[in-house]
């Protein structure tokens, strides 16, 4: 079947039957004879200079096209334009999906059509109004970082270094100064309480050696030293700990920041870990004594020297 359109009035009634062709289950007739409309349809087109049926800006009129004349209506359009990209932008799909249907004889799909009219109504693609609005971005961005870097100083290599190791230090101080404090107050404490001056520390040798290293009352190397090390292995992890909130004060006080952390240590020591993993003072000394050692700590903490960076 050859279809030849001769008037205006033939050319909009081809026009009404492709829109209603399109809405209508496919079959093979309906396929031949919508192709040989759209083939006169074009021609029409082409011959009387009219674009899309006399309605350039309209869905109904862009959607009865072939994809020939879809992309020859666009290129008119958009000259000096890559509309194809922009297309593709507005549909959120690759460009191979635009230009699959404007290679193929096919009526361009629904979204395509869609996508065209919003491009045609003025709408911009977040691709070109990105690359329009780039310098104001970038200066946005500039003036972020720039109050970024007011409020929070940006540190150079070795500034980080130094930082890093004054850290280290300070926890070092500390934690030993924590460490020796707490033994000699325990020591003094034990000696009131009737008890030798270092069986606290042989004490805390017990996760080690049992319940016989509180029972030792001299010094000797496996129940002393034992007992020290992880008296003074503890002491520097909440060192550490103190370090960690010394680094970010904000309104706390030093004395604050110290009796917190000591109030956690005495929780976890005795409430939180095993019997065998506490520091074994509670079978020399009283719990009052116990109370006195951790407010040592705390001050012990709050008071030991630090290195403290430099402003800039």
């Amino acid at each position: 079947m050859y279809v030849r359109i001769r008037s205006q009035d033939e050319y909009e009634a081809a026009l009404a039957r492709i829109r209603d062709l399109r809405r209508s289950p496919a079959t093979v007739s309906e396929t031949s004879e919508l192709k040989q409309l759209l083939d006169a349809a074009d021609e029409w087109d082409r011959s009387s200079g009219s674009e899309a049926a006399g309605e350039p800006d309209d869905v109904a009129g862009l959607s009865v096209q072939t994809s020939s004349t879809f992309a020859l209506g666009m290129a008119r359009r958009f000259p000096q334009t890559d509309w194809v990209a922009d297309l593709a932008d507005l549909l959120g799909k690759d460009r191979d999906y635009v230009e699959w249907h404007l290679q193929h004889d096919i009526m361009p799909p629904e979204d395509l059509v869609t996508a065209a009219k919003r491009l045609i109504d003025g709408e911009r693609p977040s691709r070109r109004t990105a690359a329009e609005q780039g310098l104001d971005r970038t200066a946005a961005y500039v003036r972020s970082e720039s109050s970024l870097h007011s409020e929070f100083p940006q540190l150079s290599n070795g500034e980080r270094k130094t930082s890093w190791f004054q850290s280290v230090l300070n926890i070092c101080i500390s934690g030993t100064v924590a460490a020796l404090t707490t033994s000699v107050a325990l020591s003094i404490l034990a000696r009131i309480e009737g008890r030798s001056a270092i069986q606290p520390v042989n004490s805390t040798s017990h996760w080690y050696w049992g319940d016989a290293a509180g029972r030792s009352r001299r010094i000797d190397f496996p129940h002393t030293i034992v007992g020290f090390v992880t008296h003074h292995g503890a002491s520097l992890f909440w060192a550490c700990a103190y370090e960690m909130l010394r680094r970010h004060p904000q309104k706390r006080t030093a004395f604050g920041d110290a009796v917190a952390v000591s109030a956690l240590a005495a929780v976890v020591d005795y409430a939180v870990v095993p019997k065998r993993l506490t520091p074994g003072w509670e079978k020399v000394v009283t719990p009052r004594a116990i109370c006195i050692a951790y407010a040592v700590m705390a001050v012990a903490l709050a008071i030991s020297p630090r290195s403290a960076r430099r402003s800039r």
